[in-house]
């Protein structure tokens, strides 16, 4: 995140965070290059990679909440990127089928 003299300022594009938040937000980021990718686009984290990683970095989540609740968030983080996939998908096909009327 970028800070104004190691202080979050109003002019920072990044959001704010809840400090609860913390943790779960910085698993995802490190496992966020660990999607599986299908036919129709994402599926999923492949979680082997991604508990790979939370687990080599263990003591950082340990102040953050624990190991086991940042991989929780970071399904919950999943299943939001996959519902908007699903979402968006059917928007594009509803679309289509109205164009092609």
């Amino acid at each position: 995140m970028r800070a104004c003299a190691g202080v979050r300022c109003e002019a920072c594009p990044a959001p704010q965070l809840l400090p609860e938040a913390t943790g779960g937000v910085l698993a995802y980021l490190m496992v966020a290059t660990q999607w599986r990718i299908g036919m129709g686009g994402r599926t999923g984290l492949d979680y082997t990679a991604a508990l790979a990683v939370i687990d080599r970095n263990r003591a950082k989540f340990k102040r953050l909440g624990g190991a086991r609740q940042a991989f929780a968030d970071v399904q919950t983080i999943e299943h939001a990127f996959l519902d908007a996939d699903s979402e968006r998908r059917e928007q594009e096909k509803a679309a289509q089928i109205g164009a092609d009327e």
